[in-house]
Order: C-alpha cells, then structure tokens, then sequence
C-alpha cells in the first residue's frame, strides 16, 4: 500500500529545519500516490535539502512557470530568487549568480507588488548589490597590486556602477576614490 505524501511546510533557505526534514526523509521515502500539483516544487525541496541548489533552482523556475497564475508558482518565483541568492553567497569571485538573484527578485516584484515578500525581495536585491560591488572591489584591488592599472579602474567604475543608487555607501567612496588616485598616479591607464 503507497502511503500519501503528507505535505510539510517548505523549510528557509537558510538552513534553518533541514536536520528534522533529514531525519524525516531517512524514516519515511518520498512516496506519491497523486499527481503533482501545488506540491510540484517539493522536488526543489527535496534537492535543495540534500545541497543541490542549481537542481533545485530548476525545479522552482519549472514550478513558477507551470503555476504562474497561482500561489504556487509566486511562492516557487520567490524561492528561485532565495536560491540563486544563497548560491551567490557561496560564489567568491563569480557575482553572475548574484546578478541572476536581483533579476529574479526584480521580477517577483514587478509581478507580485502587493505580496508580503516584495518589501523583503527589495532588501534582498540592495545587499545583493551590495555584495556584488564588495567583489568589484576585491578584483580591482587585486589587479592594483599586480599593476593592472586599467583592469582595477575598471572593476573600481564597476563598484560605483553597482552602488549608483547609493553614492553615500562607503565602499563607493572608497572605489571613486581610489580611481581618483590610480587617474592622478597613472593616466596612461585612462579608460
């Protein structure tokens, strides 16, 4: 006798539960004894418990396709932009992930403005920004100290390309900066 899948909540990205949904998952077998339907990114789910988020962002971006005009597939659309953003987090160097994490985001907002989550979507998209002028920052100085004049001006114009909106952060002081000085220093390196 197949038993019917008895639908938990999703757990956070962040970690948070995925020992209990381990545990569970080793006692009972993912069985299915219906067709899938609302529950269609629970294979995202399964793979995003076991540490394979590029499978599990496939999936979710089937789900949200699939259930567009339903919760289901605004849920999968936020859980696509979680994923790429927890994958960004792991990326040192590449921020294509993070890119991809601001895009999804964006469109969760443009699509669903009044869900709860649109609020904590754009606050998501500002530290992925961030986060992304933070690794701009880290190749340009990299490429100062190997003496790549032009390589670092153009990661450190990346860093205030990133933090437009925000020309009082920081690190976009710090990147306009340091052109200012490599310009002064180094004006054979003009982009």
């Amino acid at each position: 006798m197949v038993q019917a899948f008895q639908c938990r909540p999703l757990v956070s990205l962040d970690g948070e539960n995925d020992q209990d949904v381990r545990e569970d998952h080793q006692e009972r077998p993912l069985q299915r004894s219906r067709p899938a339907g609302p529950d269609q990114h629970r294979p995202a789910h399964e793979k995003k418990v076991f540490n394979d988020l590029p499978e599990a962002t496939r999936a979710y971006e089937r789900a949200a396709d699939k259930y567009a005009d339903r919760f289901e597939g605004t849920d999968a659309l936020y859980r696509v932009g979680e994923s790429y953003n927890k994958q960004a987090k792991k990326a040192e160097y590449d921020q294509s992930l993070a890119g991809q994490a601001i895009a999804t985001y964006t469109d969760f907002i443009t699509l669903h403005p009044e869900d709860k989550r649109a609020s904590q979507a754009q606050k998501k998209i500002e530290a992925l920004k961030l986060e992304q002028a933070r690794g701009a920052f880290e190749i340009a100085r990299y490429y100062e100290r190997k003496k790549k004049w032009k390589a670092a001006k153009i990661y450190y114009g990346d860093v205030n390309d990133v933090l437009r909106e925000t020309p009082d952060a920081k690190l976009a002081a710090e990147a306009r900066s340091r052109l200012d000085d490599l310009a002064k220093r180094h004006p054979e390196a003009s982009l």
